[in-house]
């Protein structure tokens, strides 16, 4: 993560003792709806700024029956940008998108045995304020999730609303997308 996010997020760790970060990341974890346990947290040294902040731990979802479903949906943590709606009003405020800033997500899934995902398409969307990119792959039975947002700048004029509206609405579909 860089920017704002990444400020917070530097914050938080280098606020919390070590073996208190899993409660941290449970949090996070809770907050995108999944309620199994977190461990095995790890974290870039909060101190080096010079590489982006970046952090990992393991997840496990204890309630199986799900499966039989035969399809998840991969949540991961919130992107911030934000959702408009015009109410069918002509929009006369700029856009806020917050700090330019890149994030990197990477979500790894171990699934049960004998179970091969269908892989969702790539996505890859490029605009002048910001770009989207997602890509899945399977291998070794590990389902691998690579999403990737850059913002480009902080805000926009209010003409490009529809334009903005499609991007994020493109990015929301792909965020709740399920593979079985």
């Amino acid at each position: 993560v860089r920017g704002d996010a990444e400020l917070g997020l530097r914050e938080t760790f280098h606020d919390t003792p070590k073996p208190e970060w899993k409660d941290v990341v449970q949090f996070v974890a809770y907050g995108t709806t999944y309620g199994g346990d977190v461990s095995d947290v790890k974290a870039t040294p909060v101190e080096d700024t010079d590489t982006p902040f970046s952090y990992s731990y393991e997840y496990t979802d204890k309630d199986e029956t799900h499966w039989s479903y035969k399809r998840i949906i991969v949540q991961v943590p919130v992107l911030g940008l934000p959702t408009l709606d015009d109410n069918g009003k002509p929009r006369k405020n700029p856009i806020q998108l917050g700090t330019p800033r890149k994030v990197n997500i990477v979500t790894k899934i171990k699934l049960p045995a004998g179970y091969t995902p269908k892989l969702l398409p790539a996505r890859d969307l490029t605009r002048d304020f910001a770009e989207y990119h997602s890509s899945y792959g399977f291998k070794d039975g590990v389902l691998t999730i690579n999403r990737r947002l850059v913002v480009k700048t902080r805000q926009l004029a209010s003409y490009h609303f529809e334009e903005y509206n499609s991007f994020q609405s493109a990015i929301s579909l792909d965020l709740r997308a399920y593979t079985y």
